[in-house]
């Protein structure tokens, strides 16, 4: 399985099925749930706009509530599309830092070939380009 690829297809379907109910379906699943319980939303004004109490919130921002807790989380889709946006933009960011490391480390092995083919030549023209 190929992480990235399934980060993209759940954005792409998340972002294709906005006001599909998603948020409705989730709401009246934690109302008919009468047990303690979190719901992660993507900030608390917006848990308070969906009536959600504050007790039972969780941010990204408050991801430290998480610890040591047992009670069933409900995660919102404005959250999960957030966390697949940033995933997939730190992914992007560390594919391009190890595409340029995987180059550099290639010109590296290339300049240590010629050397060990031609130590004297390289030397002369490393100590002529200094100059």
């Amino acid at each position: 399985m190929e992480i990235k690829r399934v980060l993209e297809e759940l954005n792409a379907y998340y972002l294709t099925t906005r006001q599909a109910g998603h948020t409705t379906l989730m709401k009246r699943g934690i109302s008919n749930y009468e047990r303690k319980k979190l719901v992660m939303v993507h900030n608390m004004s917006y848990g308070r706009d969906l009536r959600i109490p504050k007790n039972e919130i969780v941010t990204l921002n408050s991801l430290d509530r998480l610890r040591g807790n047992d009670l069933p989380l409900v995660i919102d889709n404005s959250t999960l599309t957030t966390i697949f946006r940033e995933s997939l933009s730190e992914y992007t960011r560390l594919e391009k830092e190890r595409n340029v490391y995987r180059d550099a480390n290639h010109l590296l092995q290339d300049d240590i070939r010629k050397m060990r083919a031609n130590p004297f030549k390289t030397l002369f023209k490393t100590l002529w380009r200094r100059w």
